[in-house]
């Protein structure tokens, strides 16, 4: 009985350990993404081929399927529209259509297997004639999923509320490209 209770409380202790251990590991895939999508060209809508092949490694194995056939989607819409706008304009993986510049890691939770990320962005303030304006401050979730040891991510909660950004998720929004292409 005393093994059995002192092996107990060795798990539990050693839980919050895991726990946190999978939140830094997470945090730390969240940054290298954010990292990464900062440093692709600026060119909004769904990335081009070199900007996928760069976060292929960085996205759940769902999320890559998404991204690719919202790309044959709007490749097949651009086709039969010739005059038409992009179904998707403006930064894909932050709230703000412009994108941020600049991010901060904020904390993770969740399970060894799921973990929600909170990121800080910024944009300095656009030119406005009238007055000074305001640098844009926001924060999105991106929501990350362990695929084979690896934290990869899957999705990206659009938190920050802007009138003219994205909102919902990631994959409301290219499921929606998807499906106005069909």
């Amino acid at each position: 009985m005393k093994q059995s209770a002192f092996i107990l409380v060795l798990l539990l202790a050693a839980f919050p350990a895991h726990a946190q251990s999978a939140d830094r590991d997470a945090g730390a895939a969240a940054a290298s993404f954010a990292t990464t999508t900062l440093a692709l060209p600026r060119t909004g809508g769904i990335p081009a081929p070199a900007a996928r092949a760069r976060l292929q490694p960085l996205l759940s194995a769902r999320l890559n399927a998404l991204i690719t056939q919202a790309a044959g989607a709007e490749a097949r819409f651009r086709t039969a529209n010739k005059f038409a706008p992009p179904l998707l304009e403006g930064d894909l993986f932050s709230s703000l259509f412009e994108g941020p510049t600049s991010f901060r890691p904020g904390a993770c939770t969740g399970t060894a297997v799921a973990q929600r990320c909170r990121m800080q962005f910024s944009r300095p303030p656009a030119a406005n004639a009238r007055g000074p304006a305001r640098p844009a401050e926001w924060g999105d979730d991106l929501l990350l999923v362990n695929e084979a040891g690896s934290w990869k991510v899957d999705d990206v909660d659009y938190r920050g509320g802007f009138a003219f950004g994205n909102t919902g998720l990631l994959s409301q929004t290219l499921a929606m490209v998807i499906r106005a292409a069909s």
